[in-house]
């Protein structure tokens, strides 16, 4: 009777969405080659998916690694415009928000990798993801394109590179 009580704290509650879950190196990869816009809303939807316990915090990083990434883009640009910096000065500094995107990346692969292995242990289906990871590098530089140049939406433009 108690052994059916006992329950591991760690153990993954999938969600119904959990034939949906892929293994978080997928997601990393859509963050090089289609960016986070894709990358990190899939790190949230697979915690979700295959029900990590860490799937609050997941979301948290991801959209916290968006705010980031547009306010050091947009500090960037300002300081290359107030210090008159020069055309190649600035590109130095434009690879600031890259670090911040590769690095927010990263802590999002890690913080989901221990929730994803116990997930497969506890026999989680998983899918393959290079479908998602082409049609985003795909889709990436036309959702660039379609970005209307005047408004503040141009600040989201490091989220899609």
């Amino acid at each position: 009777m108690d052994a059916a009580l006992y329950r591991i704290v760690d153990e993954p509650r999938p969600a119904a969405l959990s034939r949906l879950a892929v293994n978080p190196l997928w997601p990393f990869f859509a963050c090089m080659f289609a960016g986070p816009w894709l990358g990190w809303s899939w790190f949230a939807f697979n915690g979700f998916a295959f029900g990590d316990e860490r799937r609050w915090r997941v979301l948290a990083w991801a959209f916290g690694g968006a705010a980031l990434t547009v306010v050091v883009h947009y500090l960037c640009l300002r300081l290359g415009v107030e210090r008159e910096l020069s055309r190649r000065t600035l590109r130095y500094f434009m690879l600031l928000p890259v670090l911040v995107r590769m690095t927010m990346s990263y802590v999002l692969f890690v913080e989901q990798q221990r929730g994803f292995e116990l997930y497969r242990y506890f026999g989680g289906a998983v899918k393959p993801g290079w479908m998602v990871v082409m049609a985003g590098f795909w889709l990436a530089p036309r959702l660039v394109e379609a970005l209307p140049t005047h408004s503040l939406l141009t600040f989201l433009s490091p989220l899609f590179q």
